[in-house]
């Protein structure tokens, strides 16, 4: 039976009424006032940009990089104009998922010629936009007037591009990775490949122009494709606006600053004119965001490759801006520096263009839930070979959905006592049980943890610690019984207890919340901002860091209920662990309502989920208790036994060894 040593203790944890915590109240989002990061050194943008490619491949949910299938490209249907030509195009991006647009080609000259992709903004009409704002056949038939070959394809949801519809959007797309913005970016990939198999294209002269939306797919593909040598992105590159479309936002695609900016600086040092307006969120760009891009050309010694066009008018492509961009074209490809003057096309009917005039004629194609049911079992194929080959490439995708990349842990860890009127604030020591208090502040944002120790006054205490993590925070541990059990134990041998309250847990709901933060701010919350589960993972690192830096010599972590969950995702990141004890309190692993309602983080399961962060763990012993069947028989599959001492449990009781007859 014994004593219970935790007896008349407080772990109120009042010192979360004097330390801050930044991310209860910096919440960002897509009309946010960004500061842009300053470069100064080559090296230093080049290993951004890495950074950068990898984070919107991730986000996009194109990591890892999708196999190609055949384009099964289809060329039809073609109108014949003075010095020019238009046809149909129909070609698979992914098996059974088409993209649909128009390829403008020159009739009279002679090949192979440079190329110029055309993906579109939201228009009304899409690709087939004609209006004083923009004209894209008419951009398109200009381009092709000139000697360039012309493709203009649709968006998701657009025009002809009819078998996804263009608000596809979900939490549980989001766990999956599945978004507008990855389907149209794979679009944008597989588009250069197929203007690269035309023989009359020039492969090595590719360029892309879009205004808008269609500005946006023309810098991601930028950013990712090297392919592409020459861009203009068109009013829409923005400090302070990064895209209101679902589209232009996929989640984890902007997070800690990052903006349009520089994601459009990764086109240097190859030749990209930008352009500005001063009635819409462009209106920057002379005296902002241009001399930002610039300096990192610069860097390259490249300052001519890029400029930029400013033009008194709204959101547009309009004339003005279209000859600037073609002149653009012509000077980095042709070497012709005669100004282009646009020349007026009578197309009659552009609905002629139409692949499938009517939603009858679709009636062959796959629906969005079979594409995205396929989409989804391709990255489980992947998944499953690596497992089998190596999981390591996935540690990295993981570390940066934990948000832990770039990461510096903590930077020091303050006694109550050096914090100005701390005292007062501190947990007072039991005639049984003494507490030590710290509050460990993180580097990156002006995050403080409140920490607490305990240890028995009466026996002798080893030099060894276990973590403690409960969704009620510090006094969770005290008002739940088998917790409370737990605890006595570990500190009757001698062993010390560090509890703290995990992001708005416990404690650190009050005084700063009750209901948390304003994920209402923006309908693309998680493209700026990381989930709370994600939030309590990283406290668990931290915490575990600061432990570890104490030098004991035996670490121990203990996750119950939903903390289970933190501490399966931070086992990964977690060095010289003795043993880990984790709740996985039914979780369902197969279950994607089961990720949603008790540990979100987008593409959490395109990376394997729970499963791969015990596959990464090293703790010298492993038990796992309160498991669903499913989850059992998917993580018995991928625990290397060779490699740690593993124990599954149907119960608490038993994966402590509890005599629980005084608590229960």
């Amino acid at each position: 039976m014994g004593t219970d040593l935790l007896e008349g203790l407080k772990l109120e944890n009042k010192l979360r009424s004097i330390v801050q915590d930044s991310r209860l109240s910096d919440v960002y989002h897509h009309n946010y006032s960004f500061e842009l990061p300053r470069y100064e050194d080559l090296n230093e943008w080049k290993n951004r940009c890495n950074e950068l490619r990898e984070a919107i491949l991730i986000s996009s949910g194109l990591w890892p990089f999708p196999n190609k299938c055949a384009l099964q490209a289809k060329i039809f249907d073609k109108v014949e104009f003075d010095d020019f030509t238009v046809e149909k195009v129909l070609f698979e991006s992914y098996p059974g998922f088409y993209v649909t647009g128009n390829l403008y080609r020159p009739k009279v000259q002679k090949g192979p010629f440079p190329a110029i992709l055309n993906p579109h903004g939201h228009w009304e009409n899409g690709r087939l936009e004609m209006s004083d704002l923009t004209e894209i056949p008419t951009r398109c038939a200009n381009f092709a007037k000139m000697g360039f070959v012309a493709f203009s394809y649709d968006m998701v949801g657009y025009v002809d591009s009819r078998q996804i519809d263009h608000e596809l959007s979900g939490v549980e797309q989001e766990l999956w990775g599945v978004s507008l913005l990855g389907l149209q970016l794979w679009n944008s990939i597989r588009s250069l490949d197929f203007l690269q198999s035309l023989p009359d294209v020039d492969p090595e002269q590719i360029g892309c122009t879009g205004a808008s939306g269609g500005a946006t797919q023309t810098f991601l593909l930028g950013a990712v494709d090297e392919r592409l040598k020459v861009g203009a992105p068109v009013s829409m590159i923005s400090s302070y606006m990064q895209g209101g479309c679902k589209c232009e936002n996929a989640p984890y695609l902007r997070m800690e600053g990052t903006t349009n900016v520089e994601i459009a600086a990764m086109f240097a040092p190859r030749p990209m004119l930008m352009t500005g307006n001063t009635g819409d969120w462009t209106n920057n760009i002379p005296h902002l965001e241009f001399p930002y891009i610039q300096n990192i050309y610069r860097l390259f010694d490249s300052v001519e490759k890029t400029e930029y066009f400013y033009i008194k008018a709204e959101h547009n492509y309009n004339k003005a801006t279209r000859e600037v961009v073609y002149n653009w074209f012509r000077v980095h490809f042709q070497g012709n520096s005669a100004p282009w003057e646009e020349v007026k096309v009578n197309f009659g009917d552009v609905n002629q263009f139409r692949i499938f005039p009517s939603p009858e004629s679709m009636y062959k194609l796959k629906d969005a839930d079979e594409i995205i049911t396929n989409l989804k079992q391709e990255k489980i194929d992947r998944l499953d070979a690596a497992r089998n080959e190596s999981i390591e490439p996935y540690y990295k995708a993981l570390k940066f959905l934990m948000g832990l990349n770039n990461d510096s842990g903590y930077v020091q860890a303050i006694k109550p006592d050096d914090i100005y009127y701390g005292k007062q604030y501190k947990d007072e020591d039991t005639d049984q049980i003494a507490i030590a208090q710290y509050v460990v502040k993180l580097e990156k944002q002006d995050v403080n943890i409140p920490l607490s120790i305990l240890k028995s006054k009466s026996v002798s205490n080893k030099n060894e610690i276990v973590l403690f993590a409960h969704p009620g925070g510090s006094k969770g541990i005290l008002e739940d019984s088998k917790s409370r059990k737990i605890v006595n134990d570990w500190l009757k041998k001698g062993i010390q207890v560090a509890t703290f309250d995990a992001f708005l847990t416990g404690a650190s709901l009050k005084p700063f919340s009750q209901s948390g933060r304003n994920t209402n701010l923006d309908q693309y919350f998680t493209t700026y901002n990381y989930t709370d589960s994600v939030y309590r993972v990283q406290d668990i690192v931290h915490i575990y860091q600061f432990l570890l830096d104490c030098q004991y010599d035996r670490l121990h972590i203990v996750g119950l209920e939903d903390a289970g969950l933190w501490v399966s995702a931070a086992l990964p990141f977690l060095k010289n662990v003795h043993s880990a004890t984790v709740d996985l309190n039914g979780f369902n692993t197969e279950s994607d309502a089961d990720y949603i309602n008790h540990f979100f983080i987008p593409h959490f399961r395109a990376v394997g989920g729970i499963e791969t962060c015990f596959q990464l763990a090293e703790p010298k012993t492993l038990k796992i208790f309160n498991c669903s069947q499913s989850g059992k028989d998917s993580i018995l599959k991928v625990i290397d036994k060779q490699k740690i001492e593993f124990h599954m449990f149907e119960t608490l009781v038993e994966a402590f060894d509890l005599e629980m007859t005084k608590y229960l």
